[in-house]
């Protein structure tokens, strides 16, 4: 997709917008959730056990993020971008919205990638399994999320998490990392940054998605470490 395109169309309208403040989940969103639908009732229950290629699959989120040198963006909030000038417009390939404006050096990392990493991740004895997944923000924001083993804190049942979470609007890095917080919307999505300092980030380079297997390998020793 180069050259002079056709505007491609915001991700959300004014009327979504207002009644989506609180989790983010647009009509062209996905969550699935092990065992519930999440407080906002906008999940979809996946079966326990189940891969992270599989859950995307089966929830829709295989869509790709396509970089196009379109001369003109319409962002979600109706702003106009120049993309001439050393930009590049982030595009959803099943929608055609756009998802955010970069420069060229940016390099997109697909969600069947992010899949790829979390099951590397929930191989092996006692491994995480898939416990929620889903995109907010119209595809602005993907996640998966790895529940591990239970453990108690003052006298309840708690879980720890490993929060594997991508931005496709240039706003943030691909980042993996521990949390105590289960993701299911925007909400705890947000929370979940303030563990970001316990695990890695990668900035999206144009050699990211060759390093599938070093981050795996980082991750697992990491993970090692952690049960320790």
């Amino acid at each position: 997709m180069s050259g002079l395109q056709p505007r491609h169309k915001p991700a959300t309208n004014v009327a979504e917008k207002s009644s989506t403040m609180a989790h983010l989940i647009t009509s062209s969103d996905r969550v699935g959730i092990v065992g519930s639908t999440g407080w906002h009732n906008l999940g979809e229950i996946i079966p326990a056990g189940q891969s992270a290629y599989d859950a995307i699959r089966s929830i829709g989120l295989t869509w790709e993020i396509v970089e196009s040198e379109t001369l003109i963006a319409t962002m979600a909030d109706g702003r106009v971008v120049d993309c001439s000038n050393e930009k590049k417009a982030l595009v959803r390939s099943d929608t055609g919205m756009v998802t955010g404006v970069v420069g060229k050096g940016y390099h997109a990392l697909q969600n069947t990638t992010l899949a790829s990493l979390a099951d590397g991740l929930a191989s092996g004895e006692n491994a995480p399994s898939v416990d929620s997944l889903g995109s907010i923000e119209g595809g602005k924001k993907v996640w998966i999320s790895l529940r591990g083993e239970s453990t108690t804190i003052g006298g309840d049942e708690a879980y720890q998490y490993c929060l594997i979470a991508n931005s496709h609007d240039g706003s943030g890095s691909l980042r993996i990392h521990p949390s105590m917080t289960r993701v299911v919307c925007a909400n705890t999505y947000a929370g979940s940054e303030s563990d970001s300092h316990l695990g890695f980030s990668w900035k999206h380079s144009s050699g990211l998605q060759l390093k599938r297997e070093e981050i795996i390998a980082t991750l697992a020793n990491w993970r090692s470490r952690l049960a320790e």
